[in-house]
């Protein structure tokens, strides 16, 4: 069962999408301002829409301590995603990543699963907890990743190293991007 959350975070990734398309064929020579624009604005009303829930923060405090406690492990992360606690699973691969609750909502949320993948390889994960977090994503929805072998195939190649670079690029473009 979706989380009011997850419900809330796919209607801002497809009405994002769908005001993004539509700016971009107004101005196309605009394409990149456009996006970091639609992608601010979703992003400042998914910290909002965060900030009142209580499930949400009942699972901030809950992931938050774990990590606090530093027994926050893939494990703790694959429990939560294959019992479909969204907000339980991007606040840990967040705090595991130390990246933005942002970005990770966007990994999972949106179409693509290179984000993901990144992620997921950076730290150590292995491909089964990749597949019980991608195992949350709607099926069925144009564009979402369910081809399991291809996905599969692209975090094998995917080196560690590659994927740390990568994951010290998003945090400092989070950095930036908050300052």
């Amino acid at each position: 069962m979706r989380s009011c959350s997850q419900h809330l975070l796919t209607l801002f990734a497809a009405a994002s999408q769908v005001v993004q398309r539509e700016l971009e064929a107004i101005n196309p020579g605009k394409t990149g301002e456009i996006r970091t624009m639609v992608r601010h604005a979703s992003d400042k009303m998914r910290h909002r829409s965060r900030q009142v829930s209580t499930e949400y923060l009942a699972a901030r405090a809950h992931v938050a301590s774990l990590h606090d406690s530093k027994i926050l492990s893939e494990s703790n992360l694959w429990a939560f995603a294959t019992a479909k606690r969204f907000d339980e699973t991007i606040i840990a691969l967040a705090l595991m990543c130390d990246v933005p609750v942002s970005l990770v909502e966007r990994a999972i949320t949106y179409s693509h699963c290179d984000q993901l993948l990144v992620l997921a390889k950076s730290i150590g994960i292995s491909f089964d907890t990749v597949k019980a977090i991608l195992s949350m994503q709607d099926e069925g929805k144009e564009g979402i990743c369910i081809d399991l072998k291809e996905i599969g195939a692209s975090f094998s190649r995917l080196t560690q190293e590659t994927a740390t670079k990568t994951l010290q690029y998003y945090r400092l473009r989070a950095r930036t991007i908050a300052n």
